[in-house]
C-alpha cells in the first residue's frame, strides 16, 4: 500500500504559488516518514503477539503434562452442575441424606422416594448478619396414595454452630394433603439471624450455618423431590443507570446497578421511574444509601404488603414521596383468589398471588377457624380436575362466573361428592361434569353438594346458579331404555344435591341444603336427594333427563318452589320413613320456681365440674378423649339451662327438645351404646347437685327429679313414631313426562304417561304436588286432575265427591 500524499491546488497567478509548492513537498516528505514508522510498529506488534501465543501454548503444555493420566469424571461433573445445586435430580452429588431414584417427570429431573426418606442440601450455607435467606423446596406426588396424611412431606432447616456442631432443627412446613391431582407444590420461607419485616424464621442465636432438608413419611407413596435449597436473597432495590434520553424531561437518575436494577424509560415530563420488585425487602431507613448522587435521585423500597415506598434525594436529604401499591398485588381482606395459572405455594391473598387449585384455597380457609372467607375463582378454567370430597370449612363462600369453572373428577374418583359443605357455606356459578352417583336406589355419593361429615349445621348451606352435566357416549341414536331396572344400557349419571341427615353432626339445628337455580342435566342420574331426616329446599330448580328428578327416602324431605322436571323417568319419588323419638313427659304439676332457677344459673360451673370429676372417679372416662370431655361439658351446660327454663316458665318444652337432641335424625342415640350408663349417671349426679342447692325448695326438688327420671327413661327405653319421607311441590311444571333419560333430536318430546304416573309414593312415602304439564293437563293437591283436551275432571277427590252426590241423589229419589 503506497504512502499517502497531499496536493495543494494552485489557481491564477498568485505570488504564493512558489511557497505553496515548497509547502506541499515538505508535507509529503513528512507523511512518507510517518507511514514508514507506522508500518514498522505494526510489524513489531505482530511479532510480539506471536511470541505471547507461543509462550501461552508452552505454559498450557506444561500444565497438561502435570495432570494425572486418569481424569476424575465425577469431580468434573460436579463442577459442571454447580448451577443446579438446588435440584437433587440434576445434581445428586451435591446432596446428602438418603438415596432415591433419579427420574424425569414433567418438571425435569427429580429424586423419587417410595418410603420414609430425607434429602439434605450441601454444602452448608453460611448465615451472615444482616442478610436474608430463603429455604425453598418443590415436590409432587407421582402415584396416588390412600391417605396423604400418613405420607406427609415435611420441609425444614438444620442449624449448625460456627465449629460445625449440630444445634437444632426448624420445621418450615408439613404437607398432609399432597395428592397426584395437587400437581407441583412449592414451599418457600425467608429466614435471617434477627427478626425483621418479611422474616418468617429466625435462626438460633448460636447458629452460623444452615442446611435445608425435605423429609417424606410413609411407605404407600411415590414422591418426587425437585428442589431442596437455601438461597441468599439479593439486597434491596438499587437505582439503575440513566436510560436513553427522551425528547421531554429528565430520565431515571444515575446509580449503581443492583442484581435486579432498572433502567429509566422515556416519560412525558419530569422524571420517569420504573421499579423492579425485590421480594421481602425492608422499608427501614437503613436500607437506603446514606446520600443521593444528585437532586432527584430516587430509591424504592418494598413493604410486606408488596407496595413500594418511593424516596427522592433533594436538598441533602431523603424525602418520602409516597407509596405505590399494585391493585393486583394488594391483599383483599378475607379473600383467597384462585386461577388456573396460579401457584399453590402462595397464599392467594391477592390477584397477583392467586393459588392454582380450590384444594389449596380450602386448605388456607381451614386455618381461619370458621371466619367468613370468600374463595374467588378468577377467569375461566375448563378442566379443573379434582378427586372430589372438597371439605368446605364453616362460613366459606366459593364464587365463580357462571359456568366459567368446570370441575371434572380425576380418573377413579367419579363416584365422589364434589363439595362437602359446612355451616353457613355458599357455592355459586361452578359447573361439574362427569361425576356419577353410586346407586340409583340408595345413593351416598356422586353429587355436586352434600354435607361435610360431622359438620354442625347452624346456618343452612346454599347452592346458587350451579349446574352438573353427565357427558353422553352415544350419537344420534340412544341406547335402549329400561326404567324399571335403572336403564343399565345408559349408565348412571350424577346428581346436584344430597342432604343426608346422618352425615352432618347430630347437634345440627338445620340439616338442610338450600338451592336456587341449581340445574342437573344428567341422563339417568338423580337430580336432588334428601334422606335420613335431611331436607332440601329448592327454588327454580330445573331437573333434566334424570332417572329420579327429586328423591326423598328414609324420612328425607324436599320442598320445591316454582320448580320443573323435563324428560327423564320418575319426577317425584318419596320412599319410606324415619323414626322420631317421642320424649317422656313428667307426671307432676309444673309451677314457677324463680329462686331455684337463679340458684342453678349461679352454680352451673360448679355443678358441671363436680359431674365430670364423678365420671372420672367412677371409671366412665377410661377410654375417652378431650373431645368427649368437651361434649360432655357442653351437654351438661345445656341440660342445666333447660332445667332452669322449665323452673322459670313452668313449661316442659325445653327439656323435651333437649331429650330429642340426644337422638339422631332416625331415632337412634347420638352417642355409642357404651356411653349410655355415663349419660344417665351424669344427669342423676347433676340432679343431686341441684337439689342440694340452698335455693331449691321441696317443690323444685320434685320437678327436677321428675324431669331427670323422664329424661333417663327416654334414653334407656325410647318411644318412637314414624315420620314419612315427603316431597311438597306446589306450582310444579312437568315437561315430556317420563319421555326417557336418553332422547335425541328434541323437540318434539311428548308425555309418555300422565303426570300422576311419574309420581311414586312407596313404603309410606308422601308426595303433595300441584301444577301442570306442557300439554296443559293440570294436577291439584289431593289428586284432582283436569285433562286439557277434554276438560274432564278426574282423580280421587272428584270421584269421591261425585260418588257422594250420586249416593244422595239415589237415596232422595228412592222415596
Amino acid at each position: 500500500m503506497p504512502a499517502p500524499t497531499v496536493t495543494i491546488p494552485v489557481t491564477g497567478t498568485d505570488p504564493l504559488v512558489a511557497a505553496n509548492s515548497t509547502t506541499e513537498a515538505a508535507i509529503n516528505t513528512a507523511l512518507s516518514d510517518l507511514y514508514d514508522a507506522a508500518q514498522a510498529a505494526a510489524s513489531a506488534l505482530v511479532d510480539a503477539e506471536a511470541a505471547v501465543r507461543t509462550a501461552d501454548i508452552d505454559a498450557l503444555d506444561a500444565r497438561l503434562d502435570g495432570l494425572p493420566s486418569e481424569i476424575d469424571l465425577p469431580a468434573l461433573r460436579k463442577v459442571a452442575v454447580d448451577h443446579l445445586v438446588h435440584r437433587p435430580g440434576d445434581a445428586p452429588e451435591h446432596f446428602d441424606g438418603d438415596v432415591g431414584v433419579v427420574v424425569t417427570n414433567e418438571d425435569g429431573k427429580a429424586l423419587r422416594f417410595d418410603d420414609s426418606r430425607t434429602v439434605k442440601s450441601s454444602p452448608r450455607m453460611a448465615v451472615e448478619p444482616g442478610r436474608r435467606y430463603e429455604v425453598r423446596a418443590a415436590y409432587r406426588r407421582a402415584a396416588a396414595v390412600p391417605d396423604p396424611a400418613n405420607d406427609a412431606v415435611q420441609v425444614g432447616i438444620d442449624w449448625f454452630s460456627a465449629n460445625g456442631t449440630a444445634l437444632s432443627s426448624s420445621i418450615v412446613n408439613t404437607d398432609t394433603t399432597l395428592t397426584v391431582g395437587a400437581g407441583r407444590r412449592e414451599v418457600a420461607s425467608v429466614f435471617a439471624r434477627s427478626a425483621a419485616s418479611g422474616i418468617q424464621t429466625v435462626s438460633p442465636a448460636a447458629a452460623r450455618y444452615a442446611v435445608a432438608w425435605v423429609r417424606v413419611y410413609g411407605t404407600d407413596h411415590q414422591t418426587d423431590i425437585e428442589v431442596c435449597s437455601i438461597e441468599r436473597l439479593p439486597g434491596n432495590l438499587l437505582p439503575g443507570p440513566d436510560g436513553p434520553v427522551g425528547p421531554r424531561g429528565l430520565i431515571g437518575p444515575v446509580g449503581p446497578r443492583g442484581l435486579r436494577g432498572f433502567d429509566g424509560e422515556k416519560g412525558d415530563a419530569g422524571f420517569s421511574l420504573q421499579f423492579a420488585l425485590t421480594d421481602g425487602a425492608s422499608v427501614a431507613i437503613g436500607d437506603r444509601p446514606a446520600t443521593g448522587s444528585i437532586d432527584g435521585a430516587t430509591w424504592g423500597l418494598i413493604g410486606a404488603d408488596q407496595s413500594i415506598t418511593i424516596f427522592i434525594w433533594s436538598d441533602a436529604a431523603w424525602y418520602n414521596a409516597g407509596t405505590i401499591t399494585s391493585a393486583a398485588a394488594a391483599n383483599v381482606a378475607n379473600t383467597i383468589y384462585v386461577q388456573e395459572a396460579g401457584n399453590d405455594a402462595l397464599l392467594g391473598g391477592s390477584v397477583a398471588n392467586a393459588v392454582a387449585s380450590i384444594e389449596r384455597a380450602l386448605e388456607i380457609a381451614a386455618t381461619r377457624d370458621g371466619e367468613l372467607t370468600l374463595i374467588d375463582l378468577l377467569g375461566a378454567n375448563s378442566n379443573a380436575v379434582t378427586e372430589g370430597h372438597l371439605d368446605m370449612p364453616d362460613n366459606t363462600v366459593i364464587r365463580a362466573v357462571h359456568r366459567a369453572w368446570i370441575m371434572r373428577p380425576a380418573t377413579g374418583f367419579e363416584e365422589r361428592n364434589l363439595f362437602r359443605m359446612g355451616s353457613g357455606c355458599f357455592v355459586e356459578g361452578v359447573l361439574s361434569e362427569g361425576f356419577r352417583v353410586d346407586s340409583l336406589t340408595n345413593p351416598t355419593s356422586g353429587f355436586f353438594a352434600s354435607f361435610r361429615p360431622g359438620a354442625v349445621i347452624n346456618r343452612v348451606p346454599y347452592v346458587h346458579k350451579v349446574a352438573i352435566r353427565t357427558p353422553v357416549s352415544w350419537g344420534l341414536v340412544a341406547p335402549p331404555l329400561d326404567r324399571a331396572n335403572g336403564n343399565p344400557a345408559i349408565g348412571r349419571g350424577g346428581g346436584v344435591i344430597l342432604a343426608d341427615g346422618l352425615v352432618c353432626s347430630q347437634y345440627s339445628r338445620f340439616p338442610n341444603i338450600m338451592t336456587w337455580g341449581a340445574t342437573p342435566v344428567s341422563p339417568n342420574g338423580i337430580g336432588y336427594c334428601a334422606k335420613n331426616g335431611g331436607l332440601v329446599n329448592a327454588v327454580n330448580a330445573v331437573a333434566m333427563w334424570a332417572h329420579r328428578h327429586f328423591y326423598a327416602l328414609s324420612g328425607g324431605q324436599i320442598i320445591l318452589s316454582a320448580c320443573s322436571t323435563q324428560f327423564g323417568d320418575y319426577t317425584l319419588h318419596a320412599d319410606g320413613f324415619r323414626n322420631i323419638v317421642t320424649p317422656g313427659e313428667v307426671g307432676v304439676s309444673l309451677t314457677v320456681q324463680t329462686v331455684a332457677a337463679d340458684a342453678i344459673e349461679t352454680a352451673s360451673a360448679t355443678i358441671i365440674d363436680a359431674m365430670w370429676a364423678a365420671l372420672v372417679s367412677g371409671g366412665f372416662t377410661a377410654t375417652w378423649n378431650a373431645e368427649d370431655e368437651a361434649y360432655t361439658r357442653a351437654d351438661g351446660l345445656l341440660f342445666l339451662r333447660c332445667v332452669r327454663w322449665v323452673l322459670e316458665y313452668a313449661n316442659e318444652q325445653p327439656m323435651l327438645d333437649f331429650a330429642k337432641g340426644l337422638f339422631n335424625t332416625i331415632g337412634e342415640r347420638a352417642f355409642s351404646a357404651d356411653k349410655l350408663a355415663a349419660f344417665t349417671f351424669s344427669f342423676d349426679h347433676m340432679r343431686a347437685s341441684i337439689n342440694a342447692l340452698a335455693g331449691v325448695n321441696a317443690a323444685s326438688d320434685t320437678i327436677v327429679t321428675a324431669l331427670v327420671d323422664a329424661l333417663n327413661a327416654t334414653l334407656t327405653t325410647p318411644v318412637t313414631r314414624k315420620e314419612p319421607s315427603k316431597i311438597t311441590a306446589i306450582g310444579h311444571t312437568w315437561t315430556a313426562v317420563m319421555a326417557g333419560v336418553a332422547l335425541t333430536k328434541i323437540p318434539p318430546a311428548l308425555n309418555a304417561t300422565p303426570i300422576q304416573d311419574s309420581i311414586l309414593e312407596t313404603n309410606e312415602g308422601v308426595v303433595v304436588a300441584s301444577g301442570q304439564d306442557d300439554q296443559g293437563n293440570a294436577l291439584f293437591v289431593g289428586g284432582l286432575t283436569i285433562t286439557a283436551d277434554t276438560g274432564e275432571l278426574g282423580g280421587p277427590p272428584f270421584e269421591q265427591a261425585v260418588r257422594r252426590i250420586a249416593t244422595r241423589a239415589a237415596i232422595s229419589r228412592s222415596f
